[in-house]
């Protein structure tokens, strides 16, 4: 399971809350952000074994343009942060994320969208309870992804693409789970206005653990995806994927599977002032995608399938307040096929998460946000093979400042 240092998310969480620079005349929009917060749990240790409790601090910045220029229309954004550590030093930190998109037409019905990201964070491995890496462990991703559409005189539209990514990190032990993959997918669209689109498509996926052991660990995936997109209303978004899926791996064979997996988002203004969002999936942790994105989704961690519900809900109390509650469910079915690294048989579990949290929002000027929020999460083992997961709890609370200047 993929950890990440929470520091990130809050200050990224603060900055969401600057007006995208699309929204005013002025293409460009830059933030700086200051945030503070506290992890009663920080290397998630074990129910009834000792814990590390610390404070960080970090220092965000955020520069943004959204430039449409003829039919075309361009956006980028640069998010970093600096993260400091009160006691564990050796977590310091800075993360980034990078991310352009180019969103393209012709003058007849072609179409289509580039997208490249980059981005880095602080990785926390929780799954070893016997070997817990406390060090410093940055992952980086690297992504691109090509969609083009072709539509046709009728309701019906032609579309293509590929998308390519590659995950790395900086400490040795961890230079088993370096992957790459690329994936191509091709499918047609039938589609009445803005009220329904149904699209039937393929996707053949390959990839490659370079550094897994002996020898590297090379894996194909093949889907057939059944997808709809619905407004029934101006208040509902449905979004749903079903698929018939294939796996096969050359080392990991515990891993080669058919199956089904999908993904189910809703989103629902209920009024004027209340949102709720759902999201649903089940999936592997390759060749994943999700919606709305040229970039395919990527989770090189001991998860072979997840089971996952989350729901959040967004109450704007005034024009300069808002508040927001979330909460998600996961149940993973997973192997430490990384921890044997090739020389021993792995073996299987299987554990469930819940997550929980709260979060308040203050805007006084369109330029200046503040934001606090607390969380909880609480796993636990299905089954007694506590080899594989362990249980433990945390609770995470941050405050935040932002100041946009355009």
């Amino acid at each position: 399971m993929r950890r990440h240092s929470s520091v990130a998310v809050v200050v990224l969480s603060g900055l969401a809350g600057v007006a995208h620079a699309g929204d005013e005349s002025d293409p460009y929009v830059f933030g700086f952000s200051q945030a503070v917060s506290a992890d009663n749990n920080l290397f998630r240790a074990p129910d009834g074994q000792p814990v590390a409790r610390d404070a960080i601090s970090s220092t965000g910045l955020r520069a943004a343009i959204d430039q449409p220029f003829g039919r075309q229309r361009f956006t980028a954004g640069l998010e970093a942060n600096v993260n400091r550590y009160k006691n564990n030093t050796q977590l310091n930190n800075t993360d980034h994320r990078l991310s352009a998109r180019l969103d393209w037409s012709t003058i007849e019905r072609v179409s289509g969208e580039l997208t490249a990201e980059q981005r880095s964070s602080l990785y926390r491995y929780d799954l070893d309870s016997q070997n817990r890496f406390t060090g410093k462990n940055q992952l980086r991703t690297t992504g691109a992804g090509l969609q083009v559409r072709v539509g046709v005189v009728t309701a019906w539209t032609l579309e293509g693409g590929w998308a390519g990514n590659q995950s790395r990190y900086s400490a040795e032990e961890f230079s088993n789970r370096d992957v790459r993959q690329q994936t191509v997918n091709a499918g047609v669209r039938w589609a009445d206005a803005d009220a329904l689109s149904v699209r039937l498509g393929g996707r053949h996926t390959e990839g490659r653990f370079p550094n897994f052991g002996i020898e590297p660990d090379t894996f194909r995936r093949n889907d057939v995806d059944l997808s709809l997109l619905a407004k029934p209303n101006g208040l509902s978004t449905l979004n749903a994927r079903v698929s018939a899926t294939s796996e096969s791996h050359s080392v990991q064979s515990q891993r080669d599977v058919n199956t089904w997996t999908g993904a189910l988002g809703w989103n629902w203004q209920a009024t004027g002032k209340l949102n709720f969002d759902t999201q649903l999936s089940r999936d592997s942790s390759v060749g994943s995608s999700t919606f709305g994105t040229a970039l395919n989704e990527i989770d090189s961690s001991d998860t072979r399938v997840s089971h996952s519900l989350q729901l959040k809900g967004r109450w704007d109390a005034t024009a300069k307040i808002q508040l927001t509650a979330q909460g998600g469910y996961t149940r993973r079915k997973l192997d430490n096929a990384f921890i044997a690294n090739g020389v021993t048989a792995p073996a299987e579990g299987e554990d469930n998460t819940v997550t929980y949290g709260l979060g308040i929002a203050w805007q006084p000027l369109r330029s200046l946000q503040f934001a606090c929020n607390v969380g909880h999460e609480r796993r636990q083992i299905v089954g007694d093979n506590i080899t594989i997961t362990y249980p433990y709890s945390a609770t995470t609370a941050s405050c935040s400042g932002q100041v946009s200047i355009r």
